[in-house]
């Protein structure tokens, strides 16, 4: 199970991946009287409604990495991701790919920022929020000629063997940015990171929400070949906690300033 969580004065704010049914059961009574719970993927049960004030279905996809490393390959589909991934292997030697390393964290945290802000998907992430993140995880960025080109945060479940990118992000947003190539070099990454984690004995590569499986996000995400689960997500409050989540549940502009942090 990965849980973090952030005091705001007066209200606290908790976020958990992949707990089991007791895990789950034991987050639930160790509520405090001013707390959010935000269950992101659980298979588990809710533990009875007391507590529970939403729940939902959450589809991902997941690549199998116990399957050996030639079948990972070729069960990405071949003309939108295998032969970009092999179009940018072409180019490793102008490639270097860097993992938790200061520089490498600091152009993380730029390249998300601004990528969120450009297509107004998420608000910026604090550094308060990136290292609560970096406490359960790795931070990869991808370099081209010497420039941060895209960049994921990805947690890891250690006892689960689940490693699950919570955060992408590119330059492919910017002006005079070659959106070809930096489409390229972001299945690069992930394919590095798949054999990465995959050497160091994980099982799962988890590559977030698809939704329906529709939008552009979700199609590259499934152009990796991973199968799809549905998993499940819950929010649960007590005291200013249930005040919180009725803020965040009805008015629109501050779900929209939030919405990387609802179950989506």
């Amino acid at each position: 199970m990965i849980a973090l969580g952030t005091d705001y004065g007066i209200f606290r704010d908790r976020l958990a991946f992949f707990p089991d049914e007791d895990e789950l059961a034991e987050l639930v009574a160790s509520m405090r009287a001013n707390e959010l719970l935000r269950v992101r993927q659980t298979s588990a049960p809710p533990p009875g409604p007391a507590r529970l004030v939403f729940e939902t279905t959450f589809m991902t996809t997941c690549v199998d990495l116990t399957q050996p490393l030639d079948a990972l390959y070729q069960g990405m589909d071949r003309t939108s991701c295998r032969y970009l991934v092999r179009k940018a292997g072409k180019m490793k030697d102008s490639i270097a790919i860097r993992r938790n390393d200061a520089e490498a964290c600091a152009d993380f945290a730029r390249i998300q920022n601004s990528f969120g802000r450009i297509n107004g998907h998420s608000a910026d992430l604090s550094q308060r929020r990136i290292d609560g993140y970096r406490a359960f995880g790795d931070v990869f960025t991808l370099y081209f000629k010497g420039e941060p080109i895209c960049c994921n945060l990805v947690l890891c479940d250690r006892r689960a063997r689940r490693a699950r990118c919570l955060y992408y992000a590119s330059r492919r947003l910017e002006d005079g940015a070659d959106a070809a190539l930096i489409g390229a070099l972001m299945r690069y990454i992930h394919w590095d990171q798949i054999q990465t984690y995959k050497a160091e004995g994980m099982e799962l590569y988890d590559f977030g929400g698809i939704e329906d499986g529709a939008t552009g996000i979700a199609k590259f995400k499934l152009s990796f070949g991973g199968s799809i689960v549905v998993d499940r997500a819950y929010y649960f409050a007590t005291g200013l906690g249930r005040v919180a989540y009725k803020v965040l549940a009805t008015i629109p502009s501050i779900r929209s300033v939030l919405r990387g942090r609802l179950p989506t």
